[in-house]
């Protein structure tokens, strides 16, 4: 009997089959798109440290054999056979993955699996769909990986850039493409001659030059906006930019551009779980590292993005609320604990040092400090000082569900302290 695998659940290979003789079906169900799927042989440290166990649709078998793509079959969209017996010591991880070939994202992914089957019969099986992922184009799907032997895992992580980007998270290195032709001349077309003394080079002649400007002009308004010396920098009320050099902390599918040698890792750093979600409250943080030496552009949603320069200050930010932050600001991800809240807890980022957090709003918030007992709805509430003696409340009996599958009342947070204090709070409610 096939047993079935929820995303960030694992097994001994050995509870599931005693064969080490395997069939991986991935399967991609996209109307409009296509996936190519992929297998990273990894070392120990989670690299791709000998591109020969990377099998692809260039490279379709790893030596020995021990990887081999078979192609579509069977319904799956792509699958391999693995010969664990005859993968080296060197490789510790095979990491299944899916990258849209083309325009689209995850939240395409009508339906999709992956499946382990040992001799003919399916030990194992995974599935996945759109609503899971953000804006990402790629999806590292399943691991089967060494801990006292063979064990599978179901991961289910997203990745805001596609096969390429994927291989260089993965250490890999990839070949730079040759520019296309331009639109309308062929590879390889002879180039024109020099245009005739006053004539410009494409114009007809008799034919008056058009107006120079063109789309430039039009678009004037929008230029990116560059403030020397500065490392975070609003482009507008919903798009930021952060210079590199000193790494970044970002919510993962927020990047919109970037420029220059910038890599994007899925790992959590410094004791951050990078990694965060409460199915029952609806609450999530999933977090990218930016590194390299470039700008990499950010948003979520057309939400109101704010800078918070911290000089010292710690500042609780509410988890659905986190954009980005320096990875040089200490931080802590904490939980607020009552019966009164929908799964028994809020979680926040708490956040100190010397370092900016970028807090993302629905419409312009407010600042309200703290001088007596004060009240905020939950969904409402976007930051706060650190200090505070917080407590849950459900004073406020309305008729909406504050979270899927919650009570039909409002969960307030009450907030009491001495000196300085205050909470952000913005015009929204879920």
């Amino acid at each position: 009997m096939s047993q079935r695998f929820v995303k960030g659940q694992k097994s001994k290979l050995s509870a599931l089959t005693p064969g080490t003789d395997l069939y991986v079906g991935v399967h991609v169900d996209a109307p409009g798109a296509t996936w190519d799927i992929s297998c990273f042989g990894l070392d120990a440290s989670g690299r791709l440290s000998d591109d020969r166990y990377f099998v692809f649709f260039n490279q379709p078998e790893s030596p020995e054999g021990a990887l081999r793509k078979l192609g579509p079959q069977q319904g799956d969209t792509d699958s391999f056979r693995v010969l664990l017996d005859k993968v080296p010591a060197t490789i510790g991880r095979l990491a299944f993955c899916a990258a849209i070939d083309a325009e689209g994202t995850a939240q395409g992914i009508r339906s999709g699996h992956l499946r382990l089957v040992v001799d003919g019969v399916e030990v194992a099986r995974y599935a996945f769909a759109g609503e899971e992922f953000g804006a990402e184009r790629a999806v590292i799907v399943a691991d089967l990986y060494r801990k006292d032997g063979w064990r599978f895992g179901a991961v289910g992580q997203g990745f805001a850039g596609g096969l390429a980007d994927l291989i260089r998270s993965f250490g890999g290195t990839v070949d730079d493409e040759p520019a296309p032709p331009a639109p309308g001349q062929p590879a390889g077309a002879p180039q024109q001659a020099p245009a005739p003394p006053g004539q410009q080079a494409g114009q007809q002649a008799g034919q008056q030059p058009g107006p120079q400007a063109g789309a430039a002009a039009t678009l004037s308004g929008f230029h990116e906006v560059d403030k020397p010396g500065e490392r975070w920098v609003k482009q507008n009320s919903y798009l930021v930019r952060v210079t590199l050099g000193p790494d970044c902390h970002a919510r993962r599918g927020s990047m919109v551009a970037y420029q220059g040698n910038v890599k994007f890792e899925y790992k959590g750093s410094g004791g951050l779980r990078s990694l965060f979600e409460g199915a029952v409250t609806g609450q999530q943080l999933r977090l990218m590292t930016c590194k390299g030496q470039g700008d990499v552009f950010l948003a979520e949603d057309a939400t109101n993005l704010h800078l918070l320069r911290l000089d010292g200050q710690t500042l609780c930010v509410n988890a659905n609320n986190v954009l980005a932050f320096d990875a040089t600001l200490q931080t802590a991800l904490r939980r607020i604990e009552s019966p009164a809240i929908p799964g028994g807890g809020m979680f926040h980022l708490e956040v100190g040092g010397q370092g900016t957090v970028v807090v993302m709003t629905r419409g312009t918030p407010v600042t309200l400090p703290v001088r007596g007992p004060t009240y905020a709805d939950m969904n409402a509430l976007v930051a706060w000082t650190a200090g505070m003696r917080v407590s849950a409340s459900t004073q406020l009996r309305i008729s909406r569900q504050a979270y899927a599958g919650g009570p039909a009342e409002g969960i307030a947070l009450q907030f009491m302290a001495m000196g300085d204090h205050f909470i952000v709070v913005q015009p929204y409610e879920v």
